[in-house]
């Protein structure tokens, strides 16, 4: 069995209890995420950020390319929601 780029056939007895600890821990860490709900995505519209945020529509299309949030889909532009509020709450501070 290999983990990453050791051997286990050739790690030295005396390194055993260490390599097993580092096992464990990225065992937990990989259990931990499988344990988190699977985030659902949802997607809006540009006119419906505008009306949530009272900025205008075209503020969203022309600044598409600098919004973490928003999304091109060929000539269509979508906003991911979680992203938006994140975002939005952040400005309004």
């Amino acid at each position: 069995m290999k983990l990453g780029e050791v051997d286990t056939e050739t790690v030295p007895r005396a390194q055993i209890p260490a390599f097993l600890a580092q096992l464990a821990a990225v065992q937990a860490a990989l259990v931990a995420r499988l344990l988190e709900p699977t985030p659902v995505t949802t997607k809006q519209t540009v006119d419906w950020a505008a009306q949530q945020s009272g900025l205008s529509s075209d503020y969203f299309y022309k600044n598409a390319d600098t919004l973490p949030f928003i999304q091109r889909k060929g000539r269509r532009v979508v906003v991911d929601v979680t992203g938006f509020e994140k975002w939005n709450a952040k400005r309004q501070t």
